[in-house]
């Protein structure tokens, strides 16, 4: 292992001889810790914080492989000798356990907690010296940058309702992540400067609220308030420049202009048991409705091979143990619209019969390339809901997928599918974000594209949900459509 790999681990194991000590400390490298001496007991020592900041307050806690209660002292390395620090001693649980709260460092450090010979109950026990480790300063204080993000946020309700409704957002990027430290968020308009709400560092250090319309504000501005010793820490800066380029709420009950059907009257590749007609989408004003709909019998005129006899038996088969086949509905902007890079999004209700596939999702026109997968839906089953990007080359279909557990989405899951949702991608030249009511569920490098993509909105039954289905049609709600860049 590198220099380079050790030390950004923050954390490294150090010997507990002093002269190898001394080595481990100038190269951090891969030299092997000694064994202990026969009849000497060691221990383990860890930090609560990786590359604590500056003054930030942390604990060192540990175990003494020795039994009983035993009296020890924290000890740092400088000089080339360990020294004891000037800090009250701790006695350990009889398992050996014991933790030194509100330790903190002003540089890279060594430590090691000991334990000195001594005798209990007639019993002479050797001195003990625990396994050493290095804690790495992570800087003065927390990096941080913030933020907005055009209307991607609601909650969910079973209603229509206005895009306008949905919330915009403003989120606080801080590193390295103090999950739970509070950030203060606070907007600024003319000279004034109002408080609008705060929240919590996630995992991954980000802090975000939702603002009917980040826009309107000159400057947000995030304060990480004083933690574990840390000094309030501030970062501002003039809302993202999101301008939107396209808005479809479906009012009229005609297909808008800026859609057409796709991929009409014709016999899909790959899903033998369903075409697509446009008579499975329908606009009775204020939403899209696409359906998968039975069908009665074999229908003509339609582009394609439609499937045998023998092949309709073999993959046709539904869940009343009937042949069934099925029209499903797409419509998309491919001829009207496309977009690279930028946010997109939709405020969807999807069935909760299994047995169709309901998607919105980002095409290209080009060979290879990659198709985004904003939100697919199954219906109720253990993973519900997928997104996924499909990378194509010349030779193969790479696919990177997630699928998040409705349990992790801040929602009433036994509801999920009685309501609208909102779906968005954030696709940028970097990495792909994806959304659910403006919760971030999946983050992405891979299959990155530049190149102009087309909104499609669809619903289908594909083979291999055609054992799940009970014969009847499934209905996908659109209640609209937004794009930003």
């Amino acid at each position: 292992m590198s220099l380079s790999s050790m030390t950004a681990r923050g954390v490294c194991a150090l010997a507990a001889g002093t002269t190898t000590v001394a080595l481990v400390l100038a190269a951090c490298g891969p030299a092997p810790l000694p064994q202990p001496r026969a009849g000497v007991a060691d221990g383990d020592l860890r930090a609560s914080v990786v590359d604590p900041l500056v003054q930030e307050r942390f604990s060192i806690s540990g175990r003494l492989n020795s039994s009983g209660v035993r009296t020890v002292r924290l000890e740092q390395f400088e000089d080339e000798k360990w020294v004891k620090i000037d800090r009250p001693a701790v006695k350990t649980t009889a398992a050996g356990a014991f933790s030194f709260d509100d330790v903190s460092i002003d540089t890279t450090t060594a430590f090691r907690a000991s334990s000195r010979a001594q005798t209990l109950n007639g019993t002479a026990r050797a001195a003990i010296n625990t396994k050493a480790i290095r804690v790495s300063s992570g800087g003065d204080e927390q990096d941080a940058e913030i933020s907005t993000l055009p209307e991607i946020a609601g909650t969910p309700s079973p209603d229509l309702a206005k895009a306008s409704a949905a919330d915009g957002m403003v989120q606080a990027q801080f590193e390295p992540a103090r999950p739970g430290r509070v950030v203060e968020f606070s907007g600024r308009s003319g000279d004034t400067w109002k408080s609008i709400g705060e929240a919590k560092q996630d995992d991954d250090g980000v802090a975000r609220i939702r603002f009917s319309n980040p826009a309107a504000a000159e400057e947000w501005r995030a304060r990480a308030v004083e933690q574990n010793g840390l000094d309030a820490h501030t970062v501002a800066d003039e809302p993202t420049g999101w301008e939107e380029q396209l808005r479809e709420e479906f009012t009229e009950t005609r297909l808008p202009e800026e859609w057409t059907h796709r991929l009409s009257d014709r016999w899909l590749p790959g899903r033998t048991c369903a075409i697509i007609s446009e008579d499975a989408t329908e606009f009775p004003g204020g939403e899209a409705l696409i359906r998968t709909v039975p069908l009665a019998e074999l229908p003509r005129g339609v582009e394609g091979q439609p499937p045998s006899a023998a092949k309709r038996a073999e993959a046709c088969v539904d869940a009343r143990g009937k042949e069934q086949l099925y029209a499903g509905g797409m419509i998309s902007t491919a001829e009207n619209f496309t977009f690279e890079y930028g946010t997109a999004a939709a405020r969807v209700r999807f069935d909760e019969r299994r047995g169709q596939h309901g998607a919105f999702w980002l095409q290209t026109n080009e060979a290879n390339d990659t198709e985004i997968d904003i939100i697919e839906s199954f219906g109720r089953r253990d993973s519900p809901l997928t997104v996924t990007l499909h990378r194509t080359t010349d030779s193969d279909v790479q696919s990177y997928r997630y699928k998040p557990p409705l349990e992790d989405l801040g929602a009433n899951t036994s509801d999920w599918f009685a309501n609208y949702h909102i779906y968005s991608v954030e696709w940028s030249k970097d990495e792909y974000i994806f959304r659910i009511d403006g919760r971030e569920v999946f983050r992405s490098e891979e299959a990155l594209s530049s190149s102009p993509h087309f909104a499609v909105l669809s619903n289908i039954v594909a083979n291999y949900e055609i054992p799940y289905n009970d014969g009847t049609g499934a209905d996908m709600s659109v209640d609209w459509v937004r794009i930003w860049q």
